[in-house]
């Protein structure tokens, strides 16, 4: 199942969500609630038959599973072993199972995992530049967990630190922080219905389809720039999402976009 692609997915976080608001409200949503919801979550995108090969299939969460177990196991042992060239094989050795995918079994058998395999990925090397720089000196494998898998931000991100994300994971909100927390939660997720089910969807229905053969160079242009503006809306629907439902759960992931196409230049549009 793919997060925040159609109204089925938010109608089964309606029963996350519920719980949370209440939660929230007694001040108990807390962490251990958000490591459970994430679990809950990834349990039901990733329910799923994968084929690994012709005749063998696996139920995708053990994929997960194992994913998770070997970004655990290359965090910690780097963690305890630490030199320059341990550094280099915890490298390698973390981006091997996305490589593998990708090269491979993605390639062969067109598979569209239910998790976003690169942002945890990405995910997983700041974990391991930090360790390197000496900013992560002890790793608690259940919150290691926690930042991995954190399900509002799996599939399309922001991308996070594990710093910051610790710092959000331990805090214990009042109230009055719950209330502004699900004040931009309820915009952030409303902004994203208008940018990726409303705006997004009129610019494929009424311009991307109507060009999607160019006939001249003008038709190709007015291609190109509908698509630029589909992708932003699309994704940029889907980050705001993210971090609407992120801010439910206390954890303040960062925005992804800045106005992007009020940029002076392509260097400040890319940092935007």
């Amino acid at each position: 199942m793919t997060p925040f692609a159609d109204f089925t997915y938010f109608g089964l976080l309606l029963y996350i969500a519920l719980p949370t608001l209440v939660l929230g409200w007694f001040r108990r949503a807390n962490a251990r609630w958000a490591l459970f919801a994430t679990v809950l979550a990834i349990a039901v995108q990733c329910s799923d038959d994968i084929p690994i090969a012709a005749r063998w299939h696996v139920r995708e969460i053990w994929i997960v599973a194992g994913y998770v177990a070997w970004q655990t196991a290359i965090a910690c042992a780097f963690l305890r072993w630490k030199s320059r060239a341990t550094f280099y094989v915890s490298i390698a050795l973390a981006i091997l199972p996305l490589v593998a995918a990708k090269a491979f079994v993605t390639h062969e058998l067109g598979i569209a995992f239910g998790f976003g395999m690169s942002y945890a990925t990405f995910r997983a090397l700041d974990v391991l530049f930090s360790i390197h720089d000496g900013v992560i000196k002890s790793l608690s494998p259940v919150k290691y967990l926690a930042f991995l898998l954190f399900f509002p931000t799996i599939s399309s991100g922001p991308i996070d630190r594990y710093r910051r994300f610790a710092q959000d994971y331990d805090h214990r909100r009042t109230r009055v922080e719950f209330l502004n927390d699900l004040d931009l939660a309820v915009d952030r997720i409303f902004r994203g219905f208008l940018y990726k089910f409303i705006l997004a969807a009129l610019i494929r229905t009424y311009w991307m389809d109507h060009l999607e053969t160019p006939r001249d160079a003008l038709h190709l242009t007015g291609y190109m720039y509908a698509y630029s503006l589909y992708l932003f809306f699309d994704f940029a629907g889907y980050s705001a999402f993210a971090v609407g439902l992120s801010h439910l759960f206390g954890i303040r992931s960062p925005e992804n976009f800045d106005r992007p196409f009020l940029s002076r230049n392509i260097r400040d549009f890319w940092n935007r």
